[in-house]
C-alpha cells in the first residue's frame, strides 16, 4: 500500500511538473509574433508581412494590441476565441475592418514608447504621422 501511495504521488508530482512546463511555454508561444501572424490569424497575413517591414518589426504584437495585465490578457483570449471561430468556420471578412474599436487604447499601449513630449517638427512620411489621443493634430517622431 504504501508503494501504491509514493508511486503515485511521483506521479501526480511528475504531471504537475511536465503540465507546469507545457503550459508556461504554450503561453509564451501564443504571445509571439511567429504565432500572431503564421499560425494563428493566417488571414492576417498581409498585415504580418507590413509589421515585418515596419521600424516597428521588433516589438512583438501583443505588446501593442494587448499590452501589459491579467484583464486585457483574458480579454484577448476570449476574443481569440470568437477570432479562431469565423477562421474555422470561414466567417470572416477580408481586408480585415479597420479600425479596431476593441483595442486597448494608445495611453497604454503605443505611450510607453512614443509618449507626447517626444513628438516634434512637421508628419514625416518614412516614419508616419501619430495621432495625439485626442486626435486634436498630427505629428510625427523622429526616427533615428
Amino acid at each position: 500500500m504504501h508503494v501504491l501511495l509514493v508511486g503515485s504521488g511521483v506521479g501526480i508530482v511528475l504531471f504537475m511538473g511536465v503540465s507546469g512546463l507545457a503550459t508556461y511555454r504554450g503561453y509564451h508561444f501564443t504571445e509571439s509574433t511567429e504565432f500572431c501572424g503564421t499560425v494563428c490569424h493566417t488571414v492576417m497575413e498581409p498585415e504580418y508581412v507590413a509589421h515585418s517591414r515596419s521600424p516597428h518589426s521588433r516589438v512583438e504584437c501583443v505588446a501593442c494590441h494587448i499590452g501589459p495585465g491579467a484583464d486585457w490578457y483574458v480579454r484577448s483570449k476570449l476574443d481569440g476565441l470568437r477570432q479562431v471561430y469565423r477562421v474555422a468556420t470561414h466567417t470572416y471578412t477580408l481586408p480585415i475592418q479597420t479600425p479596431l474599436h476593441n483595442l486597448r487604447p494608445a495611453r497604454d499601449t503605443c505611450e510607453k514608447c512614443h509618449w507626447p513630449a517626444k513628438f516634434e517638427g512637421p508628419p514625416s512620411a518614412s516614419c508616419g504621422a501619430i495621432g495625439s489621443t485626442r486626435g486634436a493634430r498630427r505629428r510625427a517622431i523622429t526616427c533615428s
